[in-house]
């Protein structure tokens, strides 16, 4: 998972969108908990919110968190929050 976050910080930065956790807070925390830290947010993010203005909720870790190979890291309630939330902003999986 670190390095799925991690990875998507140039397309971010190229689309003048702010990455979602910064490089340090990945290496303190380790992205799996970095990631379920931004599921678990009330309401979601700022930057879930960018990535939606933007056109990008491919981008998001809501998006990332629902590819199979990641599955086995989230519990069904993680996923099915970052399934709604993926939902009611209109992305299509």
């Amino acid at each position: 998972m670190v390095m799925c976050l991690a990875s998507t910080r140039a397309p971010k930065k190229s689309a003048g969108i702010t990455p979602l956790v910064s490089f340090s807070s990945l290496q303190a925390r380790g992205g799996l908990e970095a990631a379920k830290q931004l599921i678990a947010k009330e309401g979601g993010t700022d930057g879930f919110t960018t990535l939606w203005e933007n056109h990008r909720l491919d981008l998001s870790v809501e998006a990332h968190v629902l590819k199979p190979e990641y599955e086995a890291l989230f519990s069904e309630e993680e996923r099915r929050i970052c399934k709604d939330r993926l939902e009611a902003y209109g992305y299509n999986m």
